[in-house]
């Protein structure tokens, strides 16, 4: 029995017959390689949003603290 080259064959072959259990077994063994690919990619940029969202978080205490030094500067 011939095993199918990619996933990519294997939907191509399955308009004319049903696939086989290898090409299958194939076919989603590569599809959870890209899954996997994805997920790290997916987990690399919520930690990068998360680090900006706490540079934010930080100016935005800063900012406040800025604001209030000015308002009690106009009060004097």
């Amino acid at each position: 029995m011939k095993l199918r080259e990619n996933s990519q064959e294997v939907l191509q072959d399955f308009s004319r017959k049903p696939p086989s259990y290898d090409a299958l077994m194939i076919a989603i063994t590569e599809q959870l390689g890209k899954l996997d690919e994805k997920s790290h990619v997916i987990d690399e940029q919520h930690d990068i949003i998360n680090k900006k969202s706490h540079v934010i978080g930080e100016q935005q205490k800063q900012i406040h603290l800025l604001e209030e030094q000015l308002r009690r500067k106009r009060q004097q």
